[in-house]
């Protein structure tokens, strides 16, 4: 019998957030394409969303912040959270073995999509809340959906 290499808790919150930010992808491209120098969108226009993309939307950033908060006492709940430590021992992998260097890498790639996911939840809360909601924010805002892309 083959080694599972997760956990079902890890690989059902994967992909409800695979799914959200999907979700949240296309429905935000659709409203970026109302921005007057986000016209090369239109390009995309066959595989957007068309009409009420702001409830998708809202709905997604939902799923988002609740699999958040899920994930991170899901891994604290569980003892899970040497998974994706960034200690002494992990970060000295990056001049080890090839294995020890891919899984620093990861630990890090993990890292900063939360911290890109949590700069779109910031923005994003920001944005809808009219806090702060100026050019600058929209610029973290677009910024973000990129680098998790």
């Amino acid at each position: 019998m083959r080694q599972r290499k997760t956990d079902y808790g890890t690989i059902i919150l994967h992909w409800l957030l695979v799914g959200a930010t999907f979700v949240a992808l296309l429905s935000g491209l659709r409203i970026a394409t109302e921005a007057p120098d986000r016209a090369w969108i239109n390009w995309l226009d066959v595989v957007l969303p068309r009409a009420n993309v702001w409830v998708p939307h809202m709905q997604a950033a939902v799923v988002l912040v609740a699999v958040s908060v899920a994930y991170t006492v899901y891994m604290i709940r569980s003892s899970l959270s040497r998974r994706i430590a960034l200690d002494m021992v992990r970060l000295r992998g990056l001049v080890g073995r090839k294995q020890a260097r891919l899984g620093t890498f990861s630990v890090l790639l993990t890292w900063g999509f939360f911290v890109t996911m949590l700069a779109l939840i910031i923005s994003g809360g920001c944005l809808y809340f009219g806090a702060f909601a100026g050019f600058g924010m929209f610029t973290v805002h677009w910024i973000a959906t990129w680098a998790v892309m």
